[in-house]
């Protein structure tokens, strides 16, 4: 046999009554009033029947309970959630502005560098200017041309 088979005959052998289906039931959900969407069912119920209230007063106290505190639960996450929304928004901002300030400082560095190799450049041409010999009319010929 298989164990669906034995589940279907165990189910059919237990309950002789169409009721002792629905008090079973009652019993499991009763018993998984810790989980919130199981408290909603039920609180769904008890609202629809008024008279249920009373009867299972001690359950719908629980699952008041239950929901109440998912509520809680709920507000605490959105709360943690915006505050790490803000704080991946600051660190993003912070990041954009640093990535800013260092393209600013690498372009001065080379404005500098730039600078820096430009004077080097004069002086090196400075002190080459004064080995040269310049004579006061290079355009005229000198020499043995005519």
């Amino acid at each position: 046999m298989t164990n669906f088979q034995t589940r279907k005959q165990s189910a059919s052998g237990n309950f002789t009554r169409p009721g002792q289906l629905d008090e079973k039931h009652l019993a499991d959900m009763l018993r998984k009033l810790n989980d919130p969407v199981t408290a909603r069912i039920f609180l769904g119920v008890v609202y629809d029947y008024p008279e249920l209230e009373m009867r299972f007063l001690g359950s719908y106290l629980q699952a008041l309970e239950t929901v109440k505190r998912s509520h809680i639960q709920y507000a605490k996450a959105r709360a943690l959630g915006l505050i790490c929304a803000k704080l991946c928004f600051k660190s993003a901002q912070c990041a954009y502005w640093l990535s800013r300030l260092s393209l600013k400082l690498f372009v001065q560095l080379r404005e500098w560098n730039r600078s820096a190799q430009l004077k080097k450049s004069r002086v090196t041409q400075a002190a080459n200017d004064e080995n040269v010999i310049c004579l006061p009319h290079a355009s005229k010929a000198t020499g043995t041309n005519n």
